[in-house]
């Protein structure tokens, strides 16, 4: 449910992701700050290691473990490592990476950390890349950095601890060279690219940490035959029609296949017999819906007043589209069957079950919708929009015509 609309959740606010988004605006302040006061007392207890220098690679529990820092700051710094940075290893991500403290770069099975190479500018890969786009030789090493004096065996064993895929992504690259912002920027990883932290916001930081995946729902209807276009439309359905909650919670509870039909009680144990008490057949959603002889007459007076004002193939009427509401319908039409199904759970679920839905009280329901957005419409202004929205259920009077 903490998933965005479009991706079959209520945009639910999880804390603890919450709180990890709110981490990442720190890594923001951290690379924007750099004059503040704050700031400078960080770099001081972090040491000769540069703050935006934490922010290349994976750092090493026990480098960052060390750090005579907060530990809200090693959180900071453990949470971005593991939502900013891409699961798929590229050039850029390899060429970005830090030399020093970094838990893939082992000499001797030890991180490692070069003062005196550090101090001559040598921090990342991209520093022992050539103009051919590939990881240097030793003697390379030496040719380019001729002021630095170290041991060679050390250098070699700095550039054979690069992890092979490391070198063989550098070589397959056509990137010849970092530009300014991906050597120096603070980048996170997001939709697809590398994004400069200061055009982040806290909301993008948020949706970070909230891992897509599919609803369990969706493979179930898939089950039973139903394979909508496009199931993002299908969510959105309806934040089009209504601005009705309970409208919005309904149509959730039937795509996520929540209603208690008697076929879900039954397999829950809370009644006897998946059968309905009317017809006898199985309660599943279809049933409970459509094919039961209860809501029979409903349906016919809700497909009479909407296909002829609704050109749309056939396909749209039959019940498999109309469970799930159609995106090709008008966003009136899809609040007409939402209203109507929303009668169907009303009566179906009383307790007191004994009546079957009526059309008069479809009507009723209609009814005080219009009236409702009529007033919304008029208090906001939006006179235009109610009347585009509703010109269809309207006669030549302009009044409601059910």
């Amino acid at each position: 449910i903490c998933q965005s609309v479009r991706n079959g959740g209520l945009n639910a606010v999880d804390i603890e992701r919450l709180y990890n988004g709110l981490q990442l605006t720190w890594v923001k302040r951290i690379g924007q700050s750099v004059e503040a006061p704050w700031r400078k007392v960080l770099q001081c207890r972090v040491g000769e290691f540069r703050l935006v220098d934490m922010f290349r690679s994976r750092k090493s529990n026990v480098f960052l473990n060390s750090l005579r820092v907060p530990v809200f700051y090693k959180e900071v710094i453990k949470t971005f490592q593991r939502l900013c940075f891409p699961h798929e290893v590229d050039a850029v991500y390899v060429r970005r990476q830090s030399l020093w403290h970094n838990d893939e770069i082992k000499v001797g099975g030890k991180p490692v950390f070069r003062r005196k190479m550090y101090r001559k500018g040598i921090k990342i890969i991209n520093d022992f890349v050539n103009k051919d786009g590939k990881i240097m030789k030793v003697n390379e090493v030496m040719r380019t950095y001729p002021f630095l004096r170290a041991n060679l065996l050390d250098v070699q064993g700095l550039l054979s601890a690069i992890p092979e895929p490391w070198k063989s992504a550098v070589r397959r690259s056509n990137v010849k060279e970092l530009s300014q912002y991906e050597r120096a920027d603070i980048l996170v990883w997001m939709e697809n690219r590398y994004v400069k932290i200061k055009h982040v916001i806290s909301r993008q930081f948020y949706q970070l940490s909230v891992e897509p995946r599919t609803p369990a729902a969706v493979t179930r209807w898939s089950h039973y035959g139903i394979r909508p276009s496009s199931w993002q439309k299908v969510y959105e359905i309806p934040y089009k029609c209504t601005t009705s909650t309970k409208l919005q919670a309904l149509h959730y509870r039937i795509v996520n296949r929540f209603i208690p039909t008697r076929r879900y009680l039954c397999t829950r144990g809370v009644v006897g017999s998946p059968l309905c008490r009317k017809c006898f057949q199985v309660d599943d959603l279809q049933h409970f819906f459509f094919d039961c002889q209860d809501v029979d007459q409903l349906w016919k007076y809700v497909l009479s007043l909407l296909k002829p004002k609704f050109r749309a193939p056939e396909r749209v009427w039959q019940s498999q589209s109309l469970v799930l509401g159609c995106p090709d319908l008008p966003p009136i039409a899809n609040l007409v069957l939402l209203l109507a199904k929303q009668h169907i759970v009303s009566v179906k679920l009383n307790p007191d079950y004994d009546t079957e839905p009526r059309v008069a009280t479809l009507k009723s329901m209609v009814n005080q919708a219009y009236g409702a957005e009529l007033i919304i419409a008029k208090k906001n202004g939006k006179m235009d929009k109610f009347k585009s929205k509703w010109k269809k259920m309207l006669d030549e009077r302009g009044e409601l015509s059910i």
